[in-house]
Parts: C-alpha cells; sequence; structure tokens
C-alpha cells in the first residue's frame, strides 16, 4: 500500500490478519500509486512533493524503485529514482503508472501537458513522449500485450 495524501508511508502487509510487515519512509509526502515487475522483486512507488491533492502541474513528483522480498513482504533500499519536473493529478484510484515487462519501459500519465512519459524501467533513462491533445488531462494508464 502507498499512502495518500501526506502519510508519506509505503508499506507491506501480511495476508493473515493484515498485520504490517514492513513499512519506509517516502522521500515526497503523497503516494499517488505503486506497480510491481512482473516477478515482484522490484516495486516502483509514486510520490508527489507537495503534500496536499490537487490536480497536475507546477511542482516534482519521482517514480522510487524498490527492491522487494514477495514471500515475506520486506523492502529493500531503493535501487533507482525517476525524477519528474511535474507533479502527479491526485486521481485517487486511477493507476496513473505502467509497467511493461517485455519493452523494459515504465509509462507515467497524470501530469497534464497532454502527455505520457516514457521511461526505461532498468536505467530510469527518459526515452521517449507520447502526446495527443485527446489526452487533455489523462490519468488511467494501461498497457495490454496484444498476442496474435
Amino acid at each position: 500500500h502507498v499512502s495518500r495524501p501526506a502519510g508519506q508511508t509505503v508499506g507491506a502487509r501480511d495476508l493473515h490478519g493484515l498485520a504490517a510487515s514492513d513499512e519506509r519512509t517516502l522521500v515526497f509526502p503523497t503516494g499517488i500509486d505503486l506497480n510491481f515487475d512482473p516477478f515482484r522483486r522490484l516495486l516502483y512507488v509514486r510520490s508527489n512533493e507537495q503534500g496536499t491533492p490537487g490536480p497536475a502541474g507546477a511542482g516534482n513528483s519521482r517514480i522510487d524503485v524498490y527492491g522487494f522480498r514477495p514471500f515475506r513482504g520486506r523492502f529493500q533500499d531503493p535501487i533507482l529514482s525517476i525524477p519528474l519536473d511535474r507533479k502527479a493529478g491526485t486521481a485517487f484510484g486511477s493507476e496513473q503508472t505502467a509497467i511493461d515487462p517485455l519493452l523494459r519501459r515504465v509509462y507515467v500519465s497524470g501530469l497534464g501537458n497532454n502527455e505520457v512519459r516514457v521511461f526505461d524501467s532498468v536505467t530510469g533513462e527518459a526515452v521517449g513522449t507520447i502526446t495527443n491533445p485527446d489526452f487533455l488531462f489523462g490519468l488511467g494508464i494501461r498497457v495490454r500485450r496484444a498476442w496474435n
């Protein structure tokens, strides 16, 4: 789980009794969303620097990538950070980050500016931006693979 607004934590819970198994303090106070890699070994946690909910725009946000031990529910230290020069809109319940394991890409929406930013999921390097005037305030995002 990731806390928002202004909770500043990411945590794991044991399924038996929902007891906390581990918790870490985020660098920025407002957790936005989180995603696992397909093997559940890496956890991508997105947060905003501002401690209040609101629309996307001026401000900073980031994605921190933690090592994760799924059977024990334990976090390892962050191994990568992807800085973002705009804060995410706080559209609670909408995933604004998606992982494509085949292309090693992280897709980031919810920044405004009619765009989705694309990063390498291993190095954190920017690899592109997808723009469209119909995005207006694109929030939810999902990667879907078509198999023929």
